[in-house]
């Protein structure tokens, strides 16, 4: 009879799924460096097949590139991501790359069969727990280039020169603005050719044009502030010239909100303390 029980609870426990009683999740991550200076990141998992990962590569420095891509992991294991990098490649510098499982509410259905609806048959030191639900990651640094600290500084150097030299030609242009938006000839001609303050709008309009697009160390906001700078300039205008009232209460509200803006971004109030010493 014992033997009969035995051999019973045998049976029932080799039917249930192995998922029910949970499994610790493995990632492993693997940086490859193509010749073009950009990398793809391959890695083996034992999540589910179909699982949805979200890829990324982050360079430790501020406002230094970042990247972000997705995948699925293949019936083998596997998963493999698209290259990472801007065109001429990743700049010199240290870097990390993460791979990441979001939560079980956003996975395919055979996935959270296996996994759980919320990702309860997952265990291990790669599961992470919030009030979204588990997320299971992995992370690893790499280089690029043989100097890559000395090459951060350089470039960090450069990046404080370069918004340093952008917020002071902002700021003279705002100055100048400030200075002339309530001039006759500023009510008459506007920014006309045939008026004296043509050349400030073409001035502003070949800073905005020369500002880096996509990733890059400057903070974006500062990169968008010559077009700011525009709409103030030609809200200045509108309110100056004879127009609707309703358009010049618009453009008011414009002003009142925008400039505190602008002055905050590019340290306008330390650019007018500096030139009164």
């Amino acid at each position: 009879m014992k033997r009969y029980l035995a051999m019973i609870a045998f049976l029932f426990v080799s039917t249930v799924p192995s998922s029910s009683f949970g499994f610790d999740a493995t990632l492993t991550i693997n940086v490859t460096k193509l010749p073009d200076n950009r990398i793809c990141i391959i890695g083996k998992t034992n999540l589910p097949l179909g699982t949805e990962l979200m890829l990324s590569v982050e360079e430790k420095m501020n406002n230094g590139f970042f990247g972000q891509s997705s995948c699925v992991v293949s019936d083998k294991g596997t998963f493999n991501s698209e290259a990472f990098g801007p065109k001429g490649g990743l700049k010199n510098g240290r870097y990390v790359a993460e791979v990441l499982m979001p939560i079980p509410a956003v996975q395919p259905v055979a996935v959270k069969e296996i996994i759980g609806r919320n990702g309860e048959n997952l265990t291990g030191k790669l599961i992470n727990k919030d009030e979204f639900g588990i997320t299971v990651s992995q992370q690893t640094e790499f280089t690029i280039g043989t100097a890559p600290d000395k090459a951060q500084a350089d470039r960090k150097k450069q990046t404080e020169k370069s918004t340093s030299i952008l917020k002071r030609q902002l700021c003279i242009y705002l100055d100048e603005l400030l200075s002339f938006k309530d001039d006759p000839e500023f009510k008459q001609w506007g920014f006309s050719n045939h008026g004296p303050y043509g050349e400030w709008l073409k001035s502003v309009e070949v800073l905005q044009q020369a500002q880096p697009i996509g990733n890059h160390p400057i903070p974006l906001v500062l990169r968008a502030a010559p077009g700011d700078l525009l709409m103030l300039g030609m809200s200045f205008m509108h309110i100056a010239a004879p127009t609707h009232t309703g358009m010049r209460e618009s453009n008011t509200r414009y002003i009142r909100q925008m400039l505190p803006e602008i002055k905050d971004t590019i340290d306008f109030n330390s650019y007018l303390q500096n030139i009164k010493r």
